[in-house]
């Protein structure tokens, strides 16, 4: 009779005992699989953070340290030969008297100041990798973003695009605000037209106060190219800007080797660092992966518990059953069946009941998946508000990369956090069940199978 057929009939013979392990390998078969399915789901979620959010940092002049290298092209086609950046945005910042709109009213608008006029003009390469749309704060709602190739593009608010009428294709004009500059100047003072090719809608609203300039306000706020502002500082220049007066943001390709990969641009020769402003930010980056590299973490060492518990308990048993069979083992050993058969028989009985359990565990974890992605989800984001406000709380104004704080949007960890029970985490369960097998039927057996024949066939009487 082969070790196969031995293995079924005593299988069907002790039903009992075959239930009662079947029932202990299925409860620990459901406890692993969920646990490396909230664990593969934390994983998959960082990954995709390292891609939709991920770290960046600013290099500015530093012009209160008497900095007089700037940011400029020689520079950024340096700093991109560092491994490990995957993007930039060039950046300026600047105000602009708006010629023919009307900009949201604000604090100079009742006292009837020019100033009412004078919006806060976002320069910058790629609108899409500007800090606020980068975190999500504001979002496109029509139109497109401005590319390094735009010159005379810009993106309005679509509270500043009601107000006016103006939508995709019009053009507005703006010009240099020159109230302080002699008269001769200001008449001979240009007005550069736009064209509107996108407008964004404000997701998380931005700090202001009811006394806020009209600058100050984020519906006033207007994105445009980096070549639009350069001919407009450049009119009364005898040289034509060809810098990034607030500096660029470069963005690496994994948030954890931030460091490293600034650490390696300021070892780039040729340039005095000491008169340049470096700033990392990947606050937000942090504030999310946190809890999420904790919960992986956590099930990590869950995992190695419940299978070390396992082991022992499903060893004790087998051990315990395996006393009652050494009648049985010194009769297969009186017909000839070696011990390694016998062995091999133990193992097949065993792992056709963890077969029938991994199977069992896999129909229950995929019904509970659901509420328990709810639930950890819950958790994260929980975990995800605490670090976020005690980021805002000890954050220096120096460490944000404009200089007003940006208020982003909460990463949403029922979006991030998808449990699911799949084929792999199936087959990760069997192979962990099936090395839990492997050790404690060979405890067990070993046990018994290590006695002399003559002790076996002495206990076996």
């Amino acid at each position: 009779m082969s070790a196969v057929k031995r293995a079924w009939l005593y299988l069907r013979r002790k039903m009992g005992r075959t239930v009662i392990l079947l029932a202990v390998l299925a409860v620990l078969s459901v406890l692993v699989l969920l646990c490396i399915s909230v664990g593969n789901a934390a994983d998959t979620a960082l990954q995709n953070l390292r891609k939709t959010m991920g770290g960046y940092f600013r290099v500015s002049t530093d012009y209160e340290k008497g900095g007089e290298q700037q940011v400029d092209e020689e520079m950024v086609k340096k700093i991109l030969e560092v491994e490990g950046i995957k993007a930039w945005n060039g950046l300026d910042t600047t105000y602009l008297l708006v010629e023919d709109a009307y900009l949201k009213p604000g604090r100079f608008t009742g006292e009837g100041d020019y100033r009412a006029s004078l919006a806060r003009f976002f320069s910058c390469s790629d609108t899409s990798l500007h800090e606020y749309f980068f975190l999500h704060s504001f979002s496109l709602a029509e139109g497109r973003h401005i590319t390094p190739e735009d010159s005379g593009k810009a993106l309005i608010s679509r509270e500043l695009a009601d107000l006016n009428g103006l939508s995709v294709g019009d053009t507005f004009s703006a010009r240099q605000d020159l109230t302080s500059a002699p008269e001769e100047v200001r008449e001979s003072a240009s007005a550069f037209d736009l064209e509107i090719v996108g407008i964004y809608e404000i997701d998380v609203p931005q700090v202001q106060s009811s006394d806020s300039a009209e600058c100050d306000m984020a519906e006033n706020f207007i994105f445009t190219d980096t070549d639009y502002i350069r001919r407009v500082k450049g009119e009364f220049r005898e040289k034509p800007v060809d810098f990034y007066s607030s500096g660029a943001a470069f963005f690496v390709e994994n948030p954890k080797e931030q460091s490293a990969v600034v650490a390696e641009v300021l070892q780039i020769p040729g340039y005095d660092w000491e008169g340049f402003e470096l700033v990392q930010n990947n606050k937000n980056y942090e504030d999310s992966a946190g809890p999420l590299e904790r919960m992986a973490g956590l099930i990590t060492t869950m995992i190695l518990a419940i299978l070390l518990i396992g082991v022992v308990l499903v060893t004790l048993v087998l051990f315990l059953w395996m006393r009652d069979r050494v009648h049985e083992i010194g009769i297969l050993l009186s017909l000839g069946i070696r011990k390694r058969g016998i062995l091999g028989q133990h193992l097949l009985e065993n792992l056709l009941t963890a077969a029938a359990a991994f199977l069992a565990a896999w129909c229950i974890s995929a019904a509970a998946a659901g509420q328990l992605e709810h639930f950890v989800g819950d958790a994260v984001s929980v975990n995800i508000a605490e670090e976020a406000e005690n980021g805002k709380a000890g954050r220096r104004a120096q460490e944000l990369l404009y200089p007003d704080p940006v208020e982003s949007r909460q990463v949403d960890a029922q979006e991030l956090v998808k449990v699911r029970i799949g084929m792999r985490e199936l087959a990760e369960v069997a192979g962990a069940g099936v090395l839990l097998i492997l050790l404690s039927t060979g405890i067990a057996s070993g046990l018994v199978l290590r006695m002399k024949p003559k002790e076996i066939f002495s206990n076996a009487g």
